[in-house]
């Protein structure tokens, strides 16, 4: 069973846009990285145990 008959796509041509665009995305993502001040690593990749705990009234420390 074919979805579409005839189909002659020229992968090859669209290499460079390809490139640049992963490229760019690829920046885009170092600079996220960078402005955000690294990785914010949660429990599943620091290891440990968190407690988090809700009071209704403000608590005095």
């Amino acid at each position: 069973m074919r979805l579409f008959k005839n189909v002659n796509i020229d992968f090859i041509s669209k290499r460079k846009a390809a490139a640049f665009l992963s490229i760019i995305l690829l920046l885009i993502g170092l600079v996220s990285v960078v402005i955000n001040k690294g990785l914010a690593l949660s429990i599943d990749f620091t290891g440990g145990t968190i407690v988090q705990l809700r009071f209704d009234e403000l608590m005095e420390i």
